[in-house]
């Protein structure tokens, strides 16, 4: 295996039916993603979003990886939420922000 590449704790978002008026979204448990990390530049994460920078990372994820947006990526410690997936063949490249 590549050294480059980790495995990730994945997570789906499920929605409950709220205690309150509506629902709740839950993050649960959904296995791992195999991804190389690569952070994405300041300069780069400035030109796309403006003055608000928020933490991003771009994760390139291993063949067959199902990985979808709204999911999110625990990556040491810290959680990120999945904003954007572009599919290339069998390999997946997805752009995360720290939640």
């Amino acid at each position: 295996m590549n050294k480059r590449l980790q495995e990730l704790p994945l997570y789906r978002p499920v929605e409950e039916k709220s205690a309150y008026i509506g629902t709740d979204v839950k993050y649960l448990s959904s296995g791992t993603l195999t991804a190389e990390v690569q952070p994405v530049s300041d300069a780069a994460t400035a030109e796309l979003y403006g003055v608000n920078v928020s933490r991003s990372v771009l994760l390139l994820c291993a063949p067959g990886a199902a990985v979808m947006e709204c999911c999110r990526v625990e990556i040491n410690g810290d959680m990120y939420e999945v904003k954007g997936v572009t599919r290339y063949g069998n390999y997946t490249k997805a752009g995360a922000e720290k939640v």
